[in-house]
């Protein structure tokens, strides 16, 4: 009898693929999915809708304090840097293209990258 009520059961559930099952248990654990019955694509929508807008002012100001955006004196310290290398950053550039191009070969960069200077 427990078999029956069992099969009766699971014959009500919604039928789910393994996707659709892995989406809502990264919904889930991501918190954009808080009703189990809700359709996955409205979370989804709801997630994909949060990047069309532009930044908050500060998330803007911790991005830019972090990695040093739109700081005059980084700028200035960075010019100053290509002035000290002078004509020589060309090259440089070279060797670092060429560099990046063996290395995706699979051929030894640095002895590469030693042949060009």
């Amino acid at each position: 009898m427990s078999s029956v009520r069992r099969k009766v059961r699971l014959s009500t559930a919604c039928p789910m693929t393994q996707m659709q099952r892995a989406q809502r248990n990264l919904c889930r654990k991501l918190g954009i999915l808080n009703d189990e019955e809700a359709p996955i694509e409205v979370a989804l929508h709801e997630f994909v809708d949060m990047f069309n807008g532009p930044l908050p002012a500060d998330v803007d100001a911790a991005l830019n304090w972090n990695f040093n955006l739109n700081d005059n004196e980084v700028e200035a310290m960075n010019n100053a840097l290509i002035g000290m290398v002078g004509e020589g950053v060309g090259d440089l550039q070279d060797v670092i293209v060429h560099e990046l191009d063996g290395a995706g070969k699979g051929c030894n960069s640095q002895a590469a990258a030693n042949d060009d200077i």
